[in-house]
């Protein structure tokens, strides 16, 4: 949830990691941004890349890294924290598509 009087708004160019990159400018802004630790919904679907747009693991992946090199030339964050970052995030999407491989041969 968004307040009305944010600055900031969705990014309507960018398809993937679109919330992502709009609640990481919001926080490196400055604004205050809190953490619910409470069951708000249920979801019944299967592991990342089985369908819809999570299913496009790499476009989700490249939305990600671009989420980290818009806040990098924004100034938002400093070249260490990207360097680190990519890696990162790389290797998690080697992750996911181990697990979303081996979830296909369990079905």
């Amino acid at each position: 949830m968004l307040r009305r009087n944010l600055p900031f708004r969705f990014d309507p160019r960018k398809r993937f990691s679109e919330d992502y990159l709009l609640f990481l400018t919001i926080l490196l802004s400055g604004f205050p941004g809190f953490y619910l630790e409470a069951t708000l919904t249920y979801l019944h679907k299967p592991p990342y890349g089985a369908s819809g747009l999570s299913g496009k693991l790499w476009a989700m992946e490249v939305g990600e890294l671009d989420t980290y090199l818009r806040l990098y030339r924004e100034g938002r964050i400093p070249l260490w924290i990207l360097m680190g970052i990519v890696p990162f995030s790389l290797a998690k999407y080697a992750r996911r598509v181990v697990r979303s491989l081996a979830w296909r041969r369990k079905v």
